[in-house]
């Protein structure tokens, strides 16, 4: 058995000093005392036996020490009673704690332990970051060879740590826009999940996609625009697209086509100098009312068409005799 522990001078003002063969007890009782954790087998099942205590029995403890269990027993009551110890009696043995164990240990083992413990949480880090590097070059690793440029690209991107939900953002612009982005896009798509969040970046992408995009110049457009447009949600973003198209519909729809007048009318307002010479001032002032009223009739469509035709006719003939 390795180690050391520490003990006071004050131990001699100790009720304990006063009897060579409990403080002897004592002592081996410190000493026996685990300054690690450790994992034994007890009745067949393995148990981690704490720093501070360890497990015996008052059979050991009586054969060790040479006298009676009836007087093991006693002393390790009247240690409990001063509570310098407590224990935990099983069909297995005792456990026995010994309270204020650090105390006996100093402060170097305890600077030790606390060392030991640093070096436990960084060996578990570096598993964990190493697990998590292999992990990467998998989930980026293809079936192509690639050229310097693709394994530099590789690199950048196993430098990136992932959680679960930017993953899905990136796996859906690797299947849908395009499947080795530069080390740049990928900073980038990185920064705008951080900005806009899982939702409204997987909006952007498909809208990219579906408009046959291939690269992040678009999906970068929609999210200024968004973002000029104060628009924080997929809610809203929808709504604002719906109220667009809405607009561009109606901006879209063909005028209505404008009343075309006959060719024939047209033709006699072109001999219209040439037969008024013909005609006397009454005849021509009929023309004129007939005219107007047929121009009356252009603008409303809630007159019949044949009514219309016939008033058109009349005029015909009127030019006619």
């Amino acid at each position: 058995m390795a180690g050391w522990i520490k003990l006071h001078r004050q131990v001699m003002d100790h009720w304990i000093w006063e009897d060579p063969v409990r403080f002897k007890w004592w002592m081996e009782i410190i000493l026996l005392t685990n300054h690690t954790e450790k994992k034994t087998m007890i009745g067949g099942n393995l148990v981690t036996i704490k720093r501070g205590t360890f497990h015996t029995s008052e059979l050991k403890l009586a054969e060790r020490w040479g006298v009676s269990r009836n007087r093991v027993r006693r002393f390790l009551e009247l240690l409990e009673s001063d509570d310098m110890i407590s224990t935990k009696k099983t069909v297995n043995g005792t456990t026995i704690k010994v309270h204020n164990y650090d105390v006996y240990q100093g402060n170097e083992e305890i600077k030790k332990q606390q060392t030991i413990q640093r070096t436990e949480q960084q060996i578990e880090q570096r598993v964990e970051q190493q697990t998590e590097h292999r992990t990467d070059i998998e989930r980026y690793k293809t079936k192509n060879v690639k050229n310097d440029k693709e394994l530099k690209n590789e690199k950048n991107v196993r430098s990136i740590v992932y959680d679960d939900t930017f993953q899905e953002v990136f796996q859906s612009y690797q299947e849908n826009i395009e499947m080795n982005p530069s080390p740049m896009t990928i900073q980038k798509i990185q920064h705008d999940f951080d900005s806009y969040g899982k939702e409204i970046m997987m909006h952007a992408i498909e809208k990219s996609a579906f408009g046959g995009n291939h690269d992040y110049k678009f999906i970068n457009w929609l999210l200024n625009d968004w973002k000029k447009r104060n628009l924080k949600t997929v809610d809203a973003i929808k709504v604002y697209e719906q109220q667009r198209q809405t607009k561009q519909t109606y901006s879209n729809k063909p005028n209505q086509p404008a009343e075309i007048t006959p060719a024939w009318i047209n033709d006699l307002e072109n001999n219209k100098q040439q037969e008024q010479r013909a005609m006397t001032p009454e005849e021509i002032a009929r023309g004129e009312a007939l005219k107007k009223k047929i121009a009356n009739f252009r603008g409303e469509e809630d007159k019949e068409a044949d009514e219309k035709r016939k008033l058109e006719e009349e005029l015909k003939n009127f030019w006619k005799e």
